[in-house]
């Protein structure tokens, strides 16, 4: 396989290629935990519910506790179904990174402790923004409901004042609850990062680091690009294209490797691009 890149020697690609390779032990994913965990927390939502339902029978606060047991009863289907999509995106996963750790994978990098540092810190910043981005939409979204709502005279109390705080405090309490329990599941991922042997296997059909595996191919996603990082050295960076019903939609992973390893790296693009 000829290539414009003066790094990348035939003798490389042939290495890269001799498959299988020595077997990798302790390729962990945060995915198969944070499905059990989703999925024993939802639990809770369920178990409100019931305990408000029974202090709802008190005549003289009914009206109350009803309303946060179907408070508590509109919140549950989503952890649930949360924990539904990730055991499913780990099922999906767990045969090819089975495949990939038996040693059918392109390189094996060892990350050091300043590269995985930075890792990591970055993987911590990207989750650290989800919790009060998931509480603003839905917050955003309570405030418009209670706009409609009242509208349609659709109202939870008779004066304005009282509906429009009333319905906007229960979306600020599903996206307290919701970006916090998000914001959990992603903080598992930062703990296996720190916990296990920082490293990274790229295979023909997917990649994995330390605590992720990405396929190269899943329902609704697909590799559509390979490219050294410009604004940080040592990575690679591969574009994901996400479908969606207003078209694909560019998703960018970052992924380190040795700073003496950047002709296996420049091999692994040119292997990949024969791909999409």
């Amino acid at each position: 396989m000829a290539t414009d890149n003066p790094e990348v020697t035939d003798e490389l690609l042939v290495k890269l290629q001799a498959m299988p390779k020595a077997p990798v032990d302790d390729l962990v994913v945060a995915t198969s935990v944070q499905a059990r965990r989703a999925f024993l927390a939802s639990l809770i939502f369920p178990l409100l519910a019931a305990i408000f339902f029974v202090l709802s029978l008190n005549p003289l606060q009914e009206r109350l506790w009803r309303h946060w047991m179907f408070v508590m009863l509109a919140i549950y289907p989503t952890p649930g179904l949360i924990s539904l999509l990730v055991w499913l995106w780990s099922w999906y996963g767990a045969a090819p990174l089975k495949k990939l750790g038996a040693g059918w994978y392109y390189v094996c990098w060892q990350i050091q402790a300043d590269q995985w540092q930075r890792e990591c810190e970055r993987i911590g910043g990207q989750n650290r923004k989800l919790g009060p981005i998931i509480f603003g939409v839905i917050v955003f979204a309570g405030m418009c409901v209670a706009g409609l709502a009242w509208e349609d005279n659709n109202r939870l109390f008779a004066g304005f004042a009282a509906h429009f705080a009333g319905i906007t405090a229960i979306s600020a309490l599903i996206g307290l609850v919701l970006g916090g329990f998000l914001q959990w599941l992603g903080s598992l991922t930062g703990r296996l990062m720190r916990t296990h042997t920082p490293q990274v296997l790229i295979g023909p059909d997917g990649f994995y680091i330390t605590g992720r595996y990405w396929p190269f191919a899943a329902p609704g996603q697909w590799i559509a690009a390979v490219q050294f990082l410009e604004s940080e050295a040592d990575c690679l960076e591969f574009t994901f294209q996400i479908a969606t019903q207003h078209g694909p939609r560019d998703q960018q992973v970052v992924v380190p490797y040795p700073p003496d390893k950047k002709a296996e790296a420049s091999a692994v693009q040119e292997l990949l691009k024969q791909g999409y």
